[in-house]
């Protein structure tokens, strides 16, 4: 074998080791095992495969990604077998993603390993699962068991897959479902030259998880209680571990800014009410969490929630169409967090569905903050071109603008005034964050050689995420004002 060819092997291999995760080989070689149990059904089962191919267009220019058009291809199987008449089960899928432009959003992960067991009461469910909590339409504050993955498209968000025991019984008084979750995957920004991302990189290295009070680290659990009665759903649930949502903040080093990503521990009581009443549905949704930070400080008790109605109509002008409508408002305490985006906002869509052989909808969806007049309008078409093939065109338009920055460091032609821009911009961040901040412009002072001109180049993206997301947190979706796209999505199914 040449050597080159040796070098890109090695290349290869230590590619695709930053997405391995132990843990989830794991559990899935666990799952195996218990099959090999049952050597006489495996390999009956049925493999199910498709093929996804996302094009994104924006029109206008960041200012940070060299690129005006990105391509993701998305290739996801599924393995499905049952045994002992239909009482056990076994579900893998595994995901290959890959992001033309920026590599951070490429994966291979295993959405779900699982083996299902079935008795007349209960069952039990072992492995790597997705587990969706909630009501609403937009968005479910309750649902918190699956970290969320962010592939760089407003619309196709997906979560990754978790490693869990899940015993379900379903009683007379309602369906009991207890969970012990391990290990933990963390959130994945878009790199700061890509689109849709902060103007700043995330430093993966240097996450944050600090000690953990508790008897067995790195366990968490929940449990959920739902039942119905008349017209009437509820559940309440319980969540104790490590928070899926990052408490981002900046490393305050302006020699290499990043941003820092630290994963606390909480406490999570949700509740879940939907009443439907003759064609009305009436959902609400509240999160309470206690231990979650933000930039380091203790919010204490903070509350999320999201309440709404849905209503559908059927024959639509006397046509085959019926269509769903929705409208919902969103609600959450932190205001002052830069990855909370809707903290006072109303959604309103609907969904268009034709009912012809195609499976052809037409869904349209805004988010609009009530209090700073900002918002998102996302539209998506799709439909099946025959058995094997099926087409989508979403569109997304960013209403929000940034707000213009008063510094203005070429005329600032001494220390003190920089140092001036720098407090008073970064207001708020406490006294030790400050030091770290002033003694890091101090170096960078002098490895420019006190030339302004360059040393704006290094600050301006450091304060335009600090003026819209710290110190005006009204104007966080300034960061989206040059995102609008437009795109198409193939799926191939085999």
């Amino acid at each position: 074998m040449k050597i080159s060819s040796v070098q890109s092997l090695v290349a290869l291999d230590d590619h695709l080791s930053k997405y391995s995760c132990n843990l989830k080989i794991i559990f899935a070689f666990i799952c195996f095992t218990l099959l090999s149990h049952n050597t006489w059904a495996f390999g009956q089962g049925e493999w199910t495969s498709d093929v996804t191919w996302d094009f994104s267009y924006y029109p206008e220019d960041n200012g940070r990604a060299d690129f005006n058009n990105n391509s993701v291809l998305t290739f996801k199987a599924e393995y499905y077998e049952d045994w002992n008449d239909g009482d056990d089960s076994f579900v893998f899928v595994p995901l290959v993603r890959l992001d033309q432009s920026d590599p951070t959003l490429e994966a291979i992960e295993i959405v779900e390993a699982s083996w299902i067991h079935v008795e007349d009461s209960w069952e039990i469910r072992t492995g790597i699962r997705q587990v969706s909590w909630g009501v609403t339409n937009s968005i479910n504050p309750v649902d918190v068991i699956n970290q969320s993955s962010f592939t760089g498209n407003l619309v196709n968000l997906s979560s990754l897959g978790q490693p869990m025991i899940n015993f379900s019984t379903v009683q007379d008084w309602g369906i009991l479902d207890l969970y012990i979750l391990f290990g933990f995957e963390e959130q994945t920004f878009p790199g700061p030259d890509s689109r849709m991302a902060f103007p700043i990189e995330a430093d993966d290295d240097s996450t944050v998880f600090p000690p953990e009070n508790r008897q067995i680290e790195g366990l968490d659990y929940a449990v959920r209680w739902q039942h119905s009665w008349d017209s009437f759903e509820w559940a309440v649930s319980y969540f104790n571990g490590r928070s899926r949502q990052a408490d981002a903040d900046f490393n305050y080093d302006l020699t290499d800014p990043q941003i820092i990503s630290t994963y606390h521990l909480i406490q999570q009581f949700g509740f879940e009410l939907l009443y439907i009443w003759e064609g009305w549905s009436f959902k609400f949704e509240l999160a309470l969490v206690e231990g979650q930070k933000e930039r380091s400080q203790d919010l204490g008790v903070y509350a999320s929630s999201a309440m709404g109605i849905e209503h559908s109509f059927s024959g639509l002008f006397g046509s085959n169409i019926d269509l769903i409508w929705f409208i919902e408002y969103l609600y959450d305490e932190r205001e002052d967090s830069f990855t909370t985006f809707f903290e006072h906002d109303i959604f309103a869509g609907g969904v268009f569905n034709f009912n012809d052989e195609f499976d052809s909808n037409i869904f349209v969806g805004v988010f609009w903050d009530v209090r700073d007049d900002e918002g998102i309008a996302i539209i998506q078409a799709s439909r099946r071109l025959n058995d094997a093939w099926k087409i989508t065109l979403i569109g997304a338009y960013m209403e929000a603008e940034q707000a213009e920055f008063d510094g203005d460091f070429l005329n600032n032609l001494n220390e003190q005034d920089f140092i001036d821009d720098l407090t008073d911009n970064f207001s708020g961040i406490g006294e030790s964050n400050l030091e770290l901040l002033l003694e890091s412009f101090a170096e960078l002072w002098i490895q420019n050689g006190r030339d302004p001109a360059r040393i704006e180049q290094e600050l301006d993206e450091l304060l335009v995420l600090s003026e819209f997301a710290v110190s005006n947190p009204d104007n966080k979706l300034g960061l989206l004002e040059h995102e609008d796209s437009i795109g198409i999505q193939l799926i191939h199914y085999f």
